[in-house]
């Protein structure tokens, strides 16, 4: 029997793509007691601003959230149209008593800034992860 991907992972947080030109994102608060592994992609589109992201952590889906130490990607810059970038994170690697995450994108001033978040689950510790996928999934094909 084939295990299929979407058996292992799951897409568990985003921040749709839409020009966020000087505003900070918070993604919602995705619980990692769910999943050993997460991987969130940063999407960037056509931009002339900065833009930073970041993942943090905490205990709580409402409050008390600060930065996870060098899960952060360096800067991306007003020339950089049209990249992505990739934050790997082991449950792991979180704080004591906290198993909430967040992505937070940061974009600069600018006249345009489109950018977007994809976050995965993955190494779900029940399976099918396709449980744990977020409501707007409206399909998965096998």
């Amino acid at each position: 029997m084939t295990i299929l991907a979407s058996e292992n992972g799951s897409i568990i947080g985003i921040i749709n793509p839409a020009d966020r030109v000087g505003t900070t994102t918070n993604g919602t608060a995705i619980d990692l007691a769910k999943f050993h592994q997460a991987m969130f992609l940063l999407l960037v589109g056509n931009t002339d601003a900065t833009v930073d992201f970041k993942l943090q952590e905490s205990a709580s889906t409402s409050s008390g959230f600060t930065d996870i130490s060098g899960k952060a990607v360096t800067t991306f810059t007003a020339t950089d149209d049209n990249k992505q970038a990739i934050i790997n994170l082991d449950s792991s690697e979180m704080g004591s008593s906290k198993r909430y995450v967040r992505g937070v994108i940061t974009a600069g001033s600018g006249t345009a800034c489109v950018v977007g978040m994809v976050a995965l689950g993955f190494s779900p510790r029940f399976r099918p992860a396709t449980d744990d996928d977020l409501a707007s999934v409206a399909q998965v094909v096998s």
